[in-house]
């Protein structure tokens, strides 16, 4: 699990945020071996790669699953074993992720599954990671964590932005009406519990 931080503003003004590189580091392991591998594609295969505006090199949707294929010998599917390789942009749905990145989900073989954090969506160098997970559901999640207080009162954020309480209470709460912001230091600022007002400490889940 990685630790999910409060950035608040003012009271009643903030949002929740996971470092991107804790929480692929929470549910994966880079595979420096297929890095190599893919970063060399460009100049001995003949798949399809795109220079941005930054001179950056990057493969396309197409050039990844090409070369999944070639690489293990199976045809790249979804995460769940069927239709085709899935890839995504977290600025198009609400995140609690601290940056927008594009990310490539593949599984190439029975017990394979891959991110690929590059795609047509997203200029940079990409890199390649063995998903380590014990449930593959949270291959894409990155807008749910679990929250407590010293109360045990519990909680779960849903879309990076809504607060429900498992009990005691009923409905959602926007995340950012119950940020608190003590004496105005941001560096103070916690979620309050809907059902006691005291602070929530939010996890990410992988299992």
């Amino acid at each position: 699990m990685a630790l999910v931080t409060v950035i608040g503003v003012r009271h009643r003004d903030g949002w929740l945020q996971v470092d991107t590189t804790d929480w692929l580091a929470d549910r994966a392991q880079p595979n420096d071996d297929l890095i190599a591998w893919l970063e060399t594609d460009h100049d001995d295969h003949s798949l399809s790669w795109i220079r941005n505006g930054y001179g950056v090199l990057y493969p396309t949707t197409l050039a990844l699953h090409a070369w999944m294929r070639e690489r293990f010998g199976y045809e790249p599917v979804g995460i769940y074993g069927e239709d085709g390789i899935y890839s995504t942009l977290t600025t198009n749905y609400d995140s609690l992720l601290s940056d927008d990145i594009g990310y490539v989900f593949a599984r190439c073989g029975p017990e394979k599954l891959l991110i690929v954090t590059a795609n047509e969506f997203w200029f940079c160098s990409p890199r390649v990671y063995d998903y380590t997970a014990s449930d593959d559901a949270y291959a894409l999640d990155t807008g749910t964590a679990l929250g407590a207080c010293d109360a045990d009162h519990h909680c779960e954020i849903e879309s990076g932005a809504y607060l429900i309480a498992d009990t005691g209470s009923s409905g959602a709460y926007r995340v950012a009406d119950r940020v608190r912001v003590p004496f105005g230091d941001s560096r103070r600022a916690y979620i309050a519990c809907i059902t006691c007002g005291r602070a929530l400490r939010f996890m990410t889940i992988t299992d």
